[in-house]
C-alpha cells in the first residue's frame, strides 16, 4: 500500500512567526493608481490653489531656453497665477524646424587665452620717510586740488566749514584716512616736521584733529544733503510712474504668457520645463537662441508670431512709455541711499 501523506505544518505560534513568502512574479496585487485629476506626463503643484502644470514633450530635440523657473511658492499672488499658456496655440511645426537641434560633431575648441597682466599693482615701496611712493603719490594728487594751507585745512574740518571744503573732496578724503600702522609711525616720529614729505606731513595734521571719521561723516551728510534728497525724490517718482505703467498694460501680460507658453514647449524635454513662470531677465536673453541655421533668432520669431495672431498686442510699447527711464533708476542705489539719509 502507498505510504501515508506527511502530517501539515503546525500553525504559527500566536502573537508571530516568520512572513509568508513572497507570490510568484505576475501574480501580486496591482500598483496603486494614480492621483484622480491627474494625467500621465502631468505634474502635481506643490502650493495649494495651483493647477497642475502638463509638461509638453516636443516631437523632436529643440533647443533649450535658459531662464530660471519661478518658485511655484512665489506664483500666487503676481501675474503667473491666473496664466493659461497652455491655451496658447503654437505653431508647433515652425517651432520644430527653426529650432530644431542639428545632430553634428561638437565644436570643442576652447577659449585659452588668459589674461596675463599683473593684477598686483604697483610694487609697493617704502617713501623717505614713513609712507610708501604709491600711497605718497595718491595723497599728492588730492592735495593737488587744495589750495590753502594745512593748518587752515584742519581749522575748516574742525568748524565745518561748508564754505572753504567741496563735498568730492572731503569723500576723497576720507578713503585716504591714516591706517593704524600710519598712525602708529607718525607718532612714533621724533624729528622735525619739517623734513616730513608732503604727504606725511597732510597726514600729521590730520591727527591734530579729534574724532576725525565721524566728524568727516557728519560733514559729507551736512554737504550732500540737499542734492540728495533732491536726487531720491526725483528717482523715486519716476519708478512710480514706471510701475503703474506695468500695472496696467494687459498686453504685455499677454506677451510673456505666449512666452511662457513657448519655453515651455522647447524645454519640455529638460528639468527647466512645466515652469509657472520665469525670472523676467530672461526677455533680455530670447535673441540669444539662434535657429537652426543661425539666419534669426527667437526674439524675432516671437514678434513674427505675435504680429501675426495677435496683432492687437504687438505695440505694447508704446503703453509703456515711462518704462524706458524708470529702467535706469537702480532699486539697490535707491535704498542704498535712503540708507545712508536715515544715518
Amino acid at each position: 500500500p502507498p505510504p501515508p501523506p506527511p502530517p501539515p505544518p503546525p500553525p504559527p505560534p500566536p502573537g508571530g512567526g516568520p512572513p509568508p513568502p513572497p507570490p510568484p512574479p505576475g501574480q501580486g496585487p496591482p500598483p496603486p493608481p494614480p492621483p484622480a485629476g491627474l494625467k500621465p506626463g502631468q505634474g502635481n503643484a506643490s502650493v495649494p490653489g495651483l493647477r497642475p502644470k502638463e509638461k509638453k514633450q516636443p516631437g523632436k530635440r529643440v533647443k533649450q531656453l535658459h531662464w530660471i523657473k519661478l518658485n511655484e511658492r512665489k506664483v500666487p499672488g503676481t501675474i503667473w497665477e491666473s496664466m493659461k499658456d497652455e491655451e496658447i496655440g503654437l505653431e508647433i511645426e515652425q517651432v520644430e524646424t527653426l529650432f530644431g537641434v542639428k545632430v553634428v560633431a561638437k565644436d570643442l575648441h576652447k577659449d585659452d587665452d588668459l589674461d596675463s597682466s599683473n593684477n598686483a599693482g604697483p610694487r609697493r615701496k617704502k617713501a623717505v620717510i614713513l609712507l610708501s611712493a604709491n600711497r605718497s603719490q595718491t595723497i599728492g594728487v588730492l592735495l593737488s586740488h587744495l589750495k590753502i594751507p594745512h593748518d587752515d585745512f584742519r581749522k575748516a574740518i574742525m568748524s565745518l566749514d561748508t564754505r572753504t571744503l567741496q563735498p568730492n573732496f572731503v569723500v576723497q578724503l576720507m578713503r585716504l584716512l591714516p591706517t593704524d600702522q600710519e598712525v602708529a609711525a607718525l607718532q612714533s616720529y621724533t624729528g622735525p616736521k619739517e623734513d616730513l614729505g608732503v604727504a606725511e606731513r597732510f597726514l600729521f595734521e590730520l591727527l591734530c584733529i579729534p574724532r576725525l571719521k565721524p566728524r568727516l561723516q557728519c560733514f559729507v551728510f551736512i554737504l550732500e544733503f540737499n542734492a540728495r534728497l533732491h536726487d531720491l525724490s526725483e528717482n523715486v517718482e519716476v519708478f512710480s510712474y514706471a510701475i503703474h505703467d506695468i500695472k496696467r498694460c494687459t498686453s504685455l501680460v499677454k506677451v510673456l504668457e505666449i512666452v511662457l507658453a513657448l519655453g515651455n514647449y522647447m524645454n519640455g524635454q529638460g528639468p527647466k520645463g512645466g515652469a509657472y513662470g520665469f525670472k523676467l531677465e530672461f526677455l533680455t536673453k530670447l535673441a540669444d537662441t539662434k535657429t537652426s541655421d543661425n539666419k534669426s533668432t527667437l526674439l524675432h520669431y516671437l514678434v513674427d508670431y505675435i504680429h501675426r495672431k495677435f496683432p492687437e498686442y504687438i505695440s505694447f510699447p508704446q503703453e509703456l512709455s515711462n518704462v524706458e527711464i524708470g529702467a535706469k533708476v537702480s532699486e539697490n542705489i535707491v535704498s542704498s541711499a535712503c540708507g545712508r539719509q536715515s544715518l
